[in-house]
């Protein structure tokens, strides 16, 4: 997950990746405002909001560190944390489908945040630090930095896209900082009624005109009426805007899913 959050944060070959298991700690500072004579209830609500972000940061850090890299939704708020809580998801779900699936990271709690570590798997731990935490009114995550980076600005989403047989949704971009100057988008595909020819894969991705670096990108292997699968694409590109595309990989170039995705603000 680490690799992940770093790749996706970039959002691979199968993406999603980087380190696996990780433990990160969030401290968030709150400024009370002045007053003078502040009623017991308001210092008692201070306090319960203080604990709602706190424990909000904590889930957020253990659920993008555990095997499926999930954060809970429940934890999070705005359209910004919502769309990397789904690409994380994606990028995770995209290595499982292609056989590789990603290992529970552990959390460690540090100054001013939590430490996200992957297993050792013979090449050494990989980390990601998870920082500058902010929340809303109900402690809920509407910001964070990953390795100091924020995640704002970095990630953009598409429309759902019902084209060809295939409903494919959670179409999002996120702009990486393991593979830099490159991109991930990841989507998830239920096939309703499109017949694949070919499934090496069954379907090929493009993005703003560029095709998918081959050696760390997940495509759709199998496509049948009544799949539901997920898949990421890699791309040379580090604008997150832009037209993106899924065509059959059997000669006739066939459209099966079209979105333009869009910062998201």
């Amino acid at each position: 997950m680490t690799g992940r959050i770093g790749l996706a944060a970039a959002g691979a070959a199968v993406l999603l990746a980087g380190c696996a298991a990780s433990t990160r700690t969030v401290y968030v500072q709150h400024t009370p405002a002045q007053q003078s004579a502040a009623p017991s209830h308001a210092s008692s609500a201070t306090s319960a909001a203080r604990q709602a972000a706190g424990n909000n940061e904590r889930e957020f850090a253990d659920g993008l560190a555990s095997a499926n890299s999930l954060i809970p939704s429940s934890v999070v708020a705005g359209p910004v944390m919502h769309a990397y809580r789904m690409v994380q998801h994606e990028l995770n779900q995209g290595d499982a489908a292609a056989g590789q699936p990603d290992s529970a990271e552990t959390v460690t709690e540090v100054p001013g945040g939590y430490q996200l570590c992957a297993p050792d798997t013979g090449n050494g731990s990989h980390c990601d630090v998870l920082t500058n935490f902010t929340t809303d009114s109900a402690g809920r995550v509407t910001g964070v930095s990953v390795n100091g980076v924020p995640v704002a600005g970095r990630i953009a989403t598409g429309p759902v896209s019902r084209t060809g047989g295939l409903v494919v949704s959670g179409i999002v971009a996120y702009r990486s900082l393991s593979n830099a100057g490159k991109i991930f988008v990841t989507y998830k595909v239920h096939d309703v009624s499109y017949k694949a020819i070919n499934s090496s894969p069954a379907a090929l991705a493009t993005f703003s005109g560029y095709s998918e670096d081959d050696f760390n990108s997940v495509d759709v292997s199998t496509l049948a009426p009544g799949v539901t699968t997920y898949g990421y694409g890699l791309f040379g590109t580090t604008k997150i805007s832009g037209p993106f595309e899924l065509r059959s990989n059997d000669g006739y170039n066939r459209l099966l899913a079209s979105s333009t995705l869009h910062k998201v603000r």
